[in-house]
């Protein structure tokens, strides 16, 4: 006999299983979509080995200029912070009292002048008189040693004349070197002292050197590139254009405190566009490696026991393969653990994962951050 409590039961049951067979299968779960990649053919190509390095531009001459002789400044005659020419008047020094004093000696000179030839004419007339016998030996001797004493006094004249004419030329300061002439330490009027008083400093930038150091590891590739002829450095500064120079010079020891080197590249600068000072970027290119397998730096990433890079296989399917990088060059790595033709790839690889499915797309309709 059944129960009230029997009969919901049964019909619950009844229920549950209507409902259970009118209800739809669910479907399998959708296959996820493939991740979209730029890739890249792995190649062989020649790469450059390129060293970045920081320096320093440096003036290829820097000089003081210093006044010969004491003075009073009458004239500055130059532009502050303008090119100069070699032989170029920087300064004009006041030369009022060289100039009475050069008048001075001029008329000495002329005075003495005339007494060496009244003198002169005196050793004539006494020699002809001695030949007469008018006049003794002695009056003749008396008369050559005035000769001879006032050549000498002429000979005095004129060097002390010369003298002048050379403080003179002190007067006028000229730019020993072709440059950029710096700050005016002085104006009209101020006094200046010989061989001490700095009037201005020119500074010599055609040429242009760039001081850097290295460390001592890139020293053997570099003096190997020497060897072999110049060595091609492109500096840029600021914001101008990149320069292309070379190495003129590397120092012999390296220092023991931070084992590096210092070296130099000379630069062309006609523009004079850099000024001594200014902070370079470099790249000295020391080499090349002839058809090395290579491949966008930005393609490898770094794993906890090596580099690897995903190769596309059969099928759209990424392949994590551990690579060793040999050399880094110029936005440029040489592996070895691809060969040429495999595609691998080249940006979106922060969502990628081993044997995930890919579907390459143009480099610039990829992932945000290829780049």
């Amino acid at each position: 006999m059944w129960t009230a409590g029997t009969a919901l039961v049964v019909v619950a049951g009844m229920t549950w299983e209507r409902s259970a067979r009118n209800e739809p299968a669910k479907a399998p779960a959708a296959q996820a979509a493939p991740i979209e990649v730029a890739a890249f053919a792995v190649e062989r190509r020649d790469v450059p080995i390129v060293l970045q390095l920081v320096g320093r531009t440096e003036a290829r001459a820097l000089v003081a200029v210093k006044p010969r002789a004491d003075g009073v400044i009458a004239e500055v005659a130059y532009q502050e912070g303008q090119p100069v020419r070699k032989g170029q008047l920087l300064v004009r020094l006041d030369d009022a009292v060289l100039q009475s004093q050069l008048r001075q000696a001029e008329a000495v000179t002329a005075r003495d002048e005339a007494l060496l030839q009244k003198t002169q004419v005196d050793v004539r007339r006494n020699e002809t008189l001695l030949a007469q016998g008018f006049v003794s030996a002695s009056a003749i001797d008396q008369a050559r040693s005035a000769l001879h004493a006032d050549e000498a006094t002429l000979r005095a004249d004129r060097a002390a004349q010369e003298s002048v004419r050379l403080q003179l030329q002190f007067m006028r300061v000229l730019a020993p070197i072709d440059g950029v002439a710096g700050i005016a330490q002085l104006t009209a009027g101020g006094a200046v002292k010989a061989n001490d008083t700095t009037l201005v400093t020119i500074a010599q930038v055609d040429p242009i050197y760039v001081t850097f150091t290295m460390p001592e590891a890139q020293l053997a590739a570099v003096r190997t590139a020497m060897r072999m002829g110049a060595v091609a450095v492109e500096a840029s500064v600021g914001g101008t254009p990149a320069i292309t120079g070379h190495v003129a010079f590397v120092d012999n020891a390296v220092d023991t405190t931070t084992g590096t080197i210092t070296a130099k590249a000379v630069f062309p600068n006609p523009a004079a566009l850099l000024t001594p000072g200014q902070f370079a970027s470099l790249r000295v290119t020391v080499g090349r490696l002839a058809a090395a397998t290579a491949v966008p730096s930005r393609a490898v990433e770094s794993g906890a026991d090596s580099a690897y890079v995903f190769v596309i296989g059969d099928g759209g399917r990424a392949q994590l393969r551990p690579v060793k990088v040999t050399a880094e060059s110029d936005g440029w790595s040489v592996l070895t653990g691809v060969v040429a033709g495999e595609r691998i790839v080249l940006s979106g690889q922060e969502k990628v994962r081993d044997k995930a499915v890919v579907r390459v797309v143009p480099a610039a309709a990829s992932a945000p951050s290829a780049s």
